[in-house]
């Protein structure tokens, strides 16, 4: 395969081989119905949340963490308090893009889903903090492609 692949390298074809590597950004976000103040960056998912959940009117954005984990591994996030989140990188496709993502938010089942790179899955998870506050997760993942950066 090597060789295949310096022979391919030397003759100039561009052949982009399969991500080994996501990059997981995940996003800690704490809602309350303590005051009145919501993030500029997070008024869209606020909008969303406050459709079923009115009562919170307080959003801010408590850390934000990333890492790359290899393809098949795990990783946990520390969130809040004692709370954590474990991410399975199931499976990047390069071609379009999509990351295969496996979590485990707290106090929730495994979730296994699809998304686009560059865009978060937000989760309303059902924590709630020692003062009351109530825990979003915003979870993205983007194939870690040779010669190409990551989405800031």
């Amino acid at each position: 395969m090597a060789l295949l692949w310096s022979l391919l390298s030397f003759c100039g074809t561009d052949f982009s081989l399969p991500s080994e590597r996501v990059r997981v950004t995940v996003v800690v976000i704490l809602a309350s119905n303590e005051g009145k103040r919501i993030d500029p960056k997070l008024q869209q998912i606020a909008t969303e949340v406050q459709k079923k959940h009115p009562e919170l009117t307080n959003f801010r954005i408590e850390k934000t963490m990333a890492r790359s984990i290899p393809i098949g591994d795990q990783s946990v996030f520390p969130l809040v308090e004692k709370a954590e989140l474990l991410v399975v990188v199931e499976a990047a496709v390069s071609e379009d893009r999509r990351v295969n993502l496996s979590i485990t938010p707290p106090q929730m089942k495994a979730i296994t889903y699809t998304c686009r790179c560059g865009k978060f899955f937000p989760i309303l998870t059902r924590h709630q903090t020692e003062s009351g506050e109530r825990l979003i997760i915003g979870i993205m993942g983007e194939p870690c492609l040779k010669g190409q950066k990551p989405t800031p």
